[in-house]
């Protein structure tokens, strides 16, 4: 009899010291799963910040590309302006004085 509730004590200590297991196992998994999780959103937090810094420096690009591109004309001997041949346009700094401009540079 002392034998078996022996054996049966021993078979009770390694039945909780797997269930302890089995828990610490089961808490690791569910941690490595949140830090995923955190991670993904963070990862795409960032991307999207990406997207739109990306966006508004395409935006800034195209409303400095609209400020520096003039079109210009050429002055005839009557001082009067005629459009130049093939629409020419200017990109680039300008000097603006009085409603009119000149390339810097």
């Amino acid at each position: 009899m002392a034998m078996a509730r022996k054996l049966k004590e021993k078979e009770e200590i390694r039945r909780k010291a797997e269930e302890a297991a089995a828990f610490l196992q089961k808490k690791d998994i569910e941690a490595a799963k949140e830090r995923a999780d955190r991670e993904h959103e963070a990862r795409m937090e960032k991307e999207k910040w990406k997207d739109l810094e990306a966006m508004e420096e395409a935006k800034k690009a195209e409303e400095l590309r609209i400020w520096k591109t003039k079109e210009y004309f050429e002055i005839n001997k009557f001082g009067h302006r005629v459009e130049p041949e093939g629409f020419p346009m200017y990109f680039g700094n300008h000097v603006g004085t009085h409603s009119a401009w000149k390339p810097e540079g």
